[in-house]
């Protein structure tokens, strides 16, 4: 009995309900060997889903989804606009937040940076970094916000090959303009937020930005930096990579 209880104990470590640990035989033998059996394919799925290079995979159709997100919601026409000259695009799917007005946050991102003219003007990337920032701005406690940066400078992206870069110092950030007829960007970021499905803009200030190199070397199965991926060119990425920067390049050409 006390070998069910702890078998049972680690099922529900791995989030197996009580309702399917109720409708398993009673007898005691079958019973220690369907919850082990049951907790091991859980554990199995939950080690494929910790694996960096999954997680990689993962965070790159998201941040395909987030864009698109983004750029069909029909508050965003500020985004429409401001991609089209964006020198880069960093992409966070779902920042786990806290507070209301204001707030810690922090979530991996995605970025994406346009090459120069002379090189064919297309994207490079993805590579991949973890943003921890204060956030002021519409904002509803405990929510999980998307959240995508337009870098609308050269001085922005190439902070971004640096180790890490703050916002709000030398890199100038505002929030970016929502509605049609804003005007032309004069900061270095603009920052968008949706939250809970909702478009409602916000600043992001005091951000601190690193390059998760656990996940770019996951990812493009080498040790990469910034500067590899988005400077000299290198890194093959999977496919999910050409088709992340053919749905920026998309929206910034619209």
């Amino acid at each position: 009995m006390r070998r069910i209880a702890l078998l049972g104990e680690r099922a529900k470590h791995y989030n197996v309900s009580q309702e399917v640990l109720d409708r398993m035989p009673n007898r005691p033998l079958v019973r220690v060997l369907s919850i082990a059996a049951l907790a091991l394919v859980v554990a199995s799925g939950s080690a494929r889903a910790a694996d960096p290079a999954a997680k990689a995979d993962q965070l790159v159709r998201d941040a395909l989804y987030t864009l698109r997100n983004f750029f069909h919601d029909p508050e965003s026409a500020g985004f429409r606009d401001k991609i089209r000259s964006a020198r880069g695009v960093l992409i966070v799917p779902a920042e786990g937040k806290g507070g209301f007005i204001l707030g810690g946050a922090s979530g991996v991102g995605v970025l994406v940076a346009r090459e120069s003219p002379d090189e064919g003007g297309g994207w490079r990337g993805p590579v991949f970094y973890r943003l921890s920032s204060i956030s002021i701005g519409p904002q509803v406690g405990g929510a999980r916000s998307e959240v995508v940066l337009l870098l609308m400078s050269q001085k922005s992206v190439d902070a971004l090959l640096s180790t890490e870069t703050k916002l709000g110092g030398e890199v100038a950030v505002a929030a970016g303009p929502v509605g049609a007829g804003t005007g032309a960007a004069t900061t270095d970021v603009l920052s968008y937020l949706r939250s809970k499905g909702a478009y409602v803009g916000g600043a992001v200030v005091g951000s601190s930005i690193r390059p998760l190199d656990r996940l770019n070397r996951a990812y493009y199965g080498e040790e990469v930096t910034p500067v590899d991926l988005l400077v000299r060119g290198k890194g093959i990425g999977r496919p999910g990579s050409e088709q992340l920067q053919e749905e920026v390049d998309r929206a910034a050409s619209q």
